[in-house]
């Protein structure tokens, strides 16, 4: 195979394998939170935040990782991404404390913004002419992390030490740094500048709403520090509306929210991530912590919804042509807040057969949803607002990410009645009850606002449409121009 040939394979497997690494982050944490709680002594809020403390860091910095990939180039941002991820993965390995692990996981999320980010540009810069085919080849990939996640994650964790499963991610991400010092070539957008403002203002925004939700049960709901945090939160959200709607190179492009498709797909991929972690986290917190079972059982049962939702996404394309984008996206919706409801009930009686199934139907609406509202949002942009687009659906898609770890950890605490998750076994099962129900009522809700948005007739929605609030017109727009 000729030198030109063999160098877009090697930047392929680079990117794939960044893709890889992230999405087996999330599995592999997600198994060791037990193990965690245990060795470092963590309550059920500081484990929240050792997921959270990723997510938070990976929204507030993500569309900066492609502003800084354009200004410095794709090739050194994307490098120091991967640095930064092995770099976090050593400090959550020797983490002697929950703070020390907390931050080894920020570190984690600054890398991974850095590598994700900007692996669709490599992609397109190496496959100009294949990349269907080459997304495919990554999407597999990120898939493939799903289904061996879990397996390896819970197999480490059961017969070896939580400790030993960020050793290997950091072990395993020297591979895609090697090769892609050598193999990835450096490339570079247009020129914009760093929206720093609208960065502190972002990243105020989401750690504010989170420290509320994670620590107000802790604080009191009406104690000081709960009520200054919201209002700091409240009042920087105000002020980034505010900045973005008249920045002209805006880190959130609120001209996208005009658009009825664009919202309603935006919503349903933030509904789809904050389901994706819930499930993840709690529903393997419940399994160990509750019912007993150990890490590799575990790992196994929520490997079942990677494998079918791996196996769903060869029929996205088909499933769309025959029934409309809209109308699957709307059912899988629905399909997913069904397949919640069941876990609310769930108990010690039910045999591991059953949960495992409901796992398993998971999957492919997950899949679906992850899919078509991705392509949704994107589909109708003019190709000039794609790039800032773009960066607005993935902000608010991790934004979901977030509040899915954050708004049942705060019911478990508080049903459970103690901090810790160390209490009586039916004082644990209704407090995952509770958080389950909080969970599928949640998505059920996202689900309804979506299926409304999209299903209900255009010339209705036209005419009930919402218009912008006084004043928050871009100054470098015309009316004419608001979508």
């Amino acid at each position: 195979m000729s030198q030109e040939k063999v160098q877009p394979v090697l930047v392929l497997t680079v990117i794939s394998l960044a893709a890889f690494l992230a999405i087996v982050d999330g599995t592999v944490v997600a198994l060791t939170l037990p193990a965690i709680g245990r060795d470092l002594g963590a309550d059920i809020v500081g484990l929240a935040w050792v997921p959270n403390a990723y997510v938070v860091t990976y929204t507030a910095l993500l569309a900066t990782a492609g502003s800084l990939g354009d200004r410095f180039g794709r090739r050194l941002i994307f490098l120091v991404g991967i640095a930064l991820f092995a770099a976090g993965s050593v400090a959550c390995a020797t983490a002697e404390s929950l703070s020390w692990l907390i931050l080894g996981r920020v570190v984690q999320g600054a890398g991974g913004s850095a590598m994700l980010t900007l692996a669709l540009a490599h992609i397109s810069v190496a496959f100009p002419e294949r990349r269907e085919w080459a997304m495919g080849i990554y999407v597999m990939f990120g898939s493939l992390g799903g289904v061996l996640g879990p397996l390896v994650g819970g197999a480490v964790t059961q017969f070896g030490n939580w400790r030993l499963m960020f050793w290997i991610l950091a072990a395993i991400a020297l591979l895609p740094l090697r090769l892609a010092w050598s193999t990835v070539t450096d490339s570079r957008g247009n020129h914009r500048r760093l929206d720093m403002v609208g960065l502190l203002l972002l990243g105020a925004t989401v750690l504010s709403v989170n420290l509320v939700l994670l620590n107000g049960a802790g604080w009191g709901w009406l104690s000081a520090p709960t009520l200054a945090t919201a209002g700091i939160g409240l009042g920087a959200a105000g002020v980034l509306f505010r900045w973005e709607a008249r920045n002209s190179a805006p880190i959130l492009d609120l001209r996208q929210f005009a658009q009825r498709d664009f919202l309603a797909n935006t919503l349903a991929s933030a509904a789809a991530w904050f389901a994706i972690f819930a499930v993840d986290v709690y529903t393997s917190m419940y399994l160990q912590r509750v019912l007993g079972f150990g890490a590799v059982t575990v790992g196994l049962a929520l490997a079942a919804a990677g494998l079918t939702g791996a196996l769903a996404g060869f029929t996205v394309g088909r499933a769309s042509a025959s029934i409309g984008r809209d109308r699957l996206l709307a059912a899988s919706m629905i399909t997913m807040s069904l397949l919640l409801i069941p876990w609310i009930v769930v108990s010690a009686w039910w045999p591991l057969w059953s949960m495992v199934l409901l796992l398993g139907a998971l999957g492919p609406p997950l899949t679906y949803i992850l899919a078509l509202s991705a392509a949704g949002a994107m589909g109708g942009l003019p190709a000039e607002q794609a790039g800032a687009g773009a960066a607005t659906f993935n902000t608010v898609r991790q934004f979901g990410s977030s509040i899915g770890v954050a708004l049942p950890a705060v019911v478990l605490a508080s049903a459970a009645g103690a901090a810790t998750i160390e209490v009586s076994f039916s004082a644990l099962q209704g407090a995952f009850a509770a958080a389950f129900l909080v969970r599928a009522g949640a998505f059920a809700l996202a689900s309804a606002v979506v299926t409304l948005m999209l299903l209900w007739p255009r010339s209705a929605a036209a005419a009930a449409r919402i218009p912008l609030v006084a004043g928050s017109i871009p100054r470098h727009m015309n009316e004419e121009d608001v979508p």
